[in-house]
Formats: C-alpha cells, structure tokens, sequence
C-alpha cells in the first residue's frame, strides 16, 4: 500500500514527458552476496526504504533509511532523488511491507541507476553484516 502510495502520490514523473510512473522501468534484481560485493568495493550505497519501526531489526551496514512514507510528495521525491549519485549503483532495499521494486523501477525512469536488493530478510539470511540500533 505504501509503495502505491509513493508512486502515485508524487505527481507527474522528474522530466514532464507525461510517462504513466505506474508503468514500470526495467529493474534488475540483485542478489544480497552480488549487492555485498558492490559495496565492498564502493561501487553501490544502499537505500533502505523501510519505516523507521522496522529498523529495530536492524540495517544493512552502510545502508541510508529514507522512509517510504517520507516520499510522498513531488517535492521530496525530486529531493530525494537530487541526492542519489550518479557515480554508483543505488540498491533499493525494503521489507514486505515497503517493496523495493516499485521505488528503483522509478528511480531508474527519472534517470537514476537502481537495482532492487529485495527484502532485508533476504540480506539477513544470507548472514551478510548488520547493525543493530
């Protein structure tokens, strides 16, 4: 629910050309041991797009939380979406409330290079380094 919140609550996609945002952007999904390389070698920062009451279970390492429901404006999406570098892979990673498909699949569409890290789950599951608040 959230995710269609983000998505169709920001209004009209980054460059105006009129593009339904619902219709989705080649998203590639990457594995947490394919993401752990990626950082390792500073190639990629992850978002971590869950509520700030799930990251009582903890967070990727070097993951950026930017609560979902922080997003639903126009304005925070640009914000948001100013900040993300250009130089490096952007893995968008939630939970099964907050999916990350939907946000990188937008990412991507205003010209970010996004991957969809899946669920933190799925990360921890692959005994792959936390923190823990």
């Amino acid at each position: 629910m959230l995710a269609a919140i983000a998505l169709t609550g920001i209004g009209p996609c980054k460059h105006g050309d009129g593009t339904d945002p619902s219709q989705a952007a080649a998203v590639r999904a990457i594995s947490p041991s394919e993401a752990y390389g990626l950082l390792r070698n500073d190639f990629a920062v992850v978002v971590d797009i869950r509520e700030l009451a799930a990251l009582r279970e903890g967070v990727v390492y070097s993951s950026k939380n930017v609560p979902l429901s922080t997003l639903s404006t126009p304005e925070a999406w640009s914000q948001f979406v100013a900040g993300m570098p250009k130089e490096k892979q952007v893995l968008v990673i939630g939970d099964d409330r907050t999916p990350a498909r939907p946000i990188a699949e937008r990412l991507i569409h205003d010209g970010v290079k996004a991957l969809d890290l899946g669920r933190y789950q799925d990360w921890v599951r692959a005994a792959l380094p936390i923190k823990r608040p």
